[in-house]
């Protein structure tokens, strides 16, 4: 556990629309946090009118997230297979906390 230099990052990452139901991003942080940390990520979905979309998040070439940034991936599960697609632009809020 960490209680000093703690640092807190935050953006959106667009997921543009497309005739798939899923698709992946990438978040870079730049030099924002220390080589070797992992932060933690939470992220929410916003979307106008779209709904049953799924978020995951992984590491850069790896499982966890760390220093450098993370991959953001959703998936649309619609309940009719003419609208499984991502139909508008998805936004993934997400917040880093890591020192």
């Amino acid at each position: 556990m960490r209680a000093q230099g703690i640092k807190i990052a935050s953006g959106r990452a667009i997921i543009s629309k497309r005739n798939r139901d899923s698709a992946v991003v990438e978040v870079r942080f730049g030099n924002f946090f220390t080589t070797r940390c992992e932060p933690n990520i939470t992220t929410g979905i916003i979307s106008q009118g779209q709904t049953r979309i799924f978020c995951n998040i992984s590491g850069i070439g790896r499982l966890v997230p760390d220093h450098r940034g993370f991959q953001v991936g959703v998936n649309v599960d619609a309940t009719k297979k003419k609208k499984d697609k991502i139909s508008k632009s998805i936004y993934v809020a997400w917040s880093a906390m890591g020192y």
